[in-house]
C-alpha cells in the first residue's frame, strides 16, 4: 500500500511540475519577445541586447515545445505493413 501512495505522489508532482513549468515558461516567453521588439525599435539597437534575447527567446521555446507529447506518440505496434 505505501508503494501506491509513494507513486500517487511523484505522479502528482510531476503533473504539477510540468504545470507550473508551463505557468513560468509562457510569461518568460512573452517577455523575451517585448524585450526584443522594444529593443528593435530603437534607433540604434543594441545588438548584445538582441542577441542575448533572440537566445533566451529560442531557449525558451525549446523548453516549452519539449512538454508537448509528439502527435504520433501512439503505439507503434500498430502499424499496417504488409
Amino acid at each position: 500500500m505505501y508503494n501506491k501512495i509513494q507513486f500517487f505522489a511523484k505522479s502528482t508532482r510531476r503533473e504539477f511540475s510540468l504545470y507550473a513549468m508551463k505557468k513560468l515558461l509562457i510569461p518568460a516567453v512573452i517577455v523575451a519577445a517585448i524585450v526584443l521588439l522594444y529593443e528593435q525599435s530603437q534607433a540604434v539597437p543594441n545588438v548584445y541586447i538582441s542577441a542575448g534575447s533572440i537566445v533566451v527567446f529560442m531557449f525558451l521555446l525549446y523548453k516549452l515545445n519539449a512538454r508537448i507529447p509528439h502527435k504520433n506518440n501512439n503505439n507503434k505496434d500498430t502499424d499496417d505493413v504488409q
